[in-house]
């Protein structure tokens, strides 16, 4: 009995060392990187954005999050968000065009763990929703690997279901996945023509920004608190 307790007292120690020793980062510094994403560029049309009150969130243009009722994120406790998008030159280096792959991330702060654990559910449940955004899409949940409790969802548009809905624009696919940790939620949405990003390459991207930003406690000066 004493070797487990040991074991036990032992292990909570070491997890407590773990979440201590864990650089600080500030919201600024939670959306992707380079190094999450190589071979991508900021997107030079699609400009980076933060909110510090939901009047401001709402504000956000082509944004499908934005369109969430405030009242849902204020009752989960918002605090703050950031959103930047990064894309995929046809070359190394080469100049940003419409039809290029690109990744968007959506960081939200809440005031508590529990309030990012609604939050993922709202924006989750957001992303399964036709429209706002393409009302072509079909939406199709679907399980992801390497990142705790994520969720996904893919929304292809084809040609035909253009063609049905008499809706203007290409045939797409995206995917997106929304997590949690901490205070914060995440949601990571792939997208370009088709056959031009995968589930696969998202969910690897997904996991490199959770490892880096896994237990992450803010920096003194950020948005928080």
């Amino acid at each position: 009995m004493k070797t487990v307790v040991m074991g036990v007292a032992l292990a909570i120690a070491a997890a407590a060392i773990v979440a201590c020793s864990a650089e600080p980062v500030a919201l600024e510094q939670r959306v992707l990187s380079e190094a999450d994403v190589p071979g991508s560029l900021p997107d030079p049309v699609e400009t980076g954005q933060t909110a510090s009150s939901l009047d401001e969130f709402s504000a956000w243009q082509d944004m499908p999050a934005a369109e969430i009722d405030p009242s849902k994120l204020e009752e989960a406790g918002f605090v703050s968000a950031i959103h930047e998008t990064r894309f995929f030159p046809e070359t190394p280096g080469g100049p940003h065009t419409r039809d290029a792959p690109h990744v968007r991330i959506l960081v939200v702060q809440f005031d508590s763990e529990g309030g990012a654990r609604t939050g993922l559910d709202i924006l989750h449940e957001n992303a399964l929703q036709p429209c706002p955004g393409s009302c072509a899409a079909r939406i199709e949940p679907f399980d992801v690997s390497g990142v705790p409790n994520a969720k996904g969802v893919q929304r292809p548009v084809t040609a035909e279901r253009l063609q049905e809905t008499g809706e203007e624009g290409e045939p797409t696919d995206s995917f997106t996945i929304t997590f949690a940790d901490g205070q914060y939620v995440y949601q990571l949405e792939g997208f370009g023509p088709p056959g031009s990003i995968t589930e696969q390459q998202v969910e690897d991207i997904a996991k490199k920004l959770h490892d880096r930003v896994a237990g992450a406690p803010d920096l003194p000066e950020s948005t928080s608190g």
